[in-house]
């Protein structure tokens, strides 16, 4: 895997995915990192000491003209930039159509006219809905017909499908990553949203909170760590057999709600846990099937979970400029105030 005199851009470069996938574009000595990114949602601090080795472009991908002025003399384009956040869409879809569905559409055309020689973009297993191999196995499969149950699926499901139309109809080298549940140091949840669930349990059991559960907690997920989602760009940037693909990028394992919340009990706190309703457009769920993974990128994301929920909990405490007040102690899963 080599990105030497190569030229890079990241869309939502400053953003939590893109800034890892921008730190190892530099670890691999690519020869420009370019990040545009509007900072509407993402922040400074993300890429905050890497500054002064990319070049920073301040805009959005609605933007035709900015969009095309950056991509000159780009060979590959990350596509990160995105409305990810399920309840979001629910209360204002258009958006992410705006932005997940036209916003892919100008980075795909802003390449052609650029002839930028790949084109990396961030899907999401949101696509599938509950569309699983069969009740008993929730294992996702990238043949399985698509099924989004939200307007945030069925705008991310629209990039994939451009994306596969400019590979066929233009020649344009696309490959599409359906992520898995990402989580990681320097993600943080959004407001009045339940997603980013690592992000929400282990803050509110570090403070001492209930972990509020919507539904049952039977819901599948595949918790896969934002280092290995990072290397897993590289490696589809890179592969001749990506192109023109879209792939799973998950760990294979599922791993319920309720589950990794007694995780998060055992490795951080004792805390006691709360049930609500299940929100709509939350699917039960599923996990990958990392066959296509394995055979177009030879790769596997290698990080536990247990371990990938330590290293959010050293980042977390290491954010937090003093201790929590009042303290607090837990006695038979309960917690009390000194």
């Amino acid at each position: 895997m080599s990105f030497k005199n190569k030229k890079c851009l990241v869309t939502g470069g400053a953003g939590f995915i893109g800034s890892y996938i921008v730190k190892h574009l530099l670890k691999e000595n690519a020869e420009q990192v370019v990040v545009l990114d509007n900072f509407t949602y993402n922040r400074d601090d993300l890429i905050g000491e890497l500054a002064n080795q990319i070049v920073l472009s301040k805009g959005d991908i609605s933007d035709k003209d900015l969009l095309k002025k950056t991509c000159e003399d780009v060979d590959i384009i990350f596509h990160e930039a995105a409305q990810a956040d399920v309840p979001a869409s629910l209360r204002i879809p258009e958006r992410d159509f705006q932005v997940n569905a036209a916003g892919t559409l100008n980075v795909l055309t802003a390449a052609l006219a650029t002839d930028v020689q790949r084109v990396i973009y961030a899907s999401s297993a949101s696509v599938y809905g509950d569309n699983v191999a069969s009740p008993e196995d929730r294992r996702f499969v990238e043949t399985s017909a698509p099924n989004p149950l939200s307007p945030y699926a069925a705008s991310k499901l629209a990039g994939e499908m451009l994306c596969t139309a400019y590979y066929h109809s233009y020649g344009l080298k696309t490959t599409s990553l359906r992520y898995f549940s990402i989580y990681g140091p320097g993600e943080l949840p959004k407001k009045d949203s339940y997603s980013l669930v690592v992000a929400i349990f282990v803050p509110q059991a570090i403070e001492c909170r209930e972990l509020v559960i919507f539904g049952d907690g039977k819901q599948v997920r595949d918790f896969t760590h934002v280092e290995d989602v990072a290397k897993a760009n590289l490696l589809a940037a890179t592969s001749e057999g990506a192109i023109g693909e879209t792939i799973n990028v998950g760990t294979g394992k599922p791993t319920t709600i309720m589950e990794l919340a007694l995780k998060v009990k055992k490795l951080v706190r004792d805390v006691p846990l709360r049930f609500g309703p299940r929100p709509k457009g939350d699917p039960m769920g599923g996990y990958a099937d990392t066959t296509k993974l394995k055979r177009i990128l030879g790769f596997i994301p290698e990080t536990p979970l247990e371990d990938g929920i330590r290293k959010y909990v050293e980042w977390y405490e290491s954010m937090l400029v003093r201790p929590l007040e009042p303290k607090k102690f837990v006695v038979n899963g309960t917690c009390h105030s000194r």
